[in-house]
């Protein structure tokens, strides 16, 4: 089905975010602070860079962002 254009991928495909029409309808907010082009604070509070790049990361698929479907194949060599 997801080699066929005019058919929509289904719902499943879609494991890691929501749908927009899903999300919430007020904004998520907050701030984030770099050194050097790192991330080292979210909303003042100092984080190590991996720990101030996961909430954000997390965030954004709650509100749609990133939605993109993905298909795997096994290759037959």
């Amino acid at each position: 089905m997801l080699e066929d254009p005019s058919v929509e991928a289904p719902e499943f495909v879609y494991q890691r975010t929501i749908a927009p029409e899903d999300a919430p309808d007020r904004p998520q907010i907050f701030t984030m602070d770099f050194e050097g082009g790192d991330p080292v604070a979210i909303d003042g509070e100092r984080l190590s860079p991996a720990a101030a790049s996961d909430p954000a990361e997390r965030a954004w698929p709650r509100h749609g962002v990133g939605r993109l479907d993905l298909v795997e194949t096994a290759s037959s060599a």
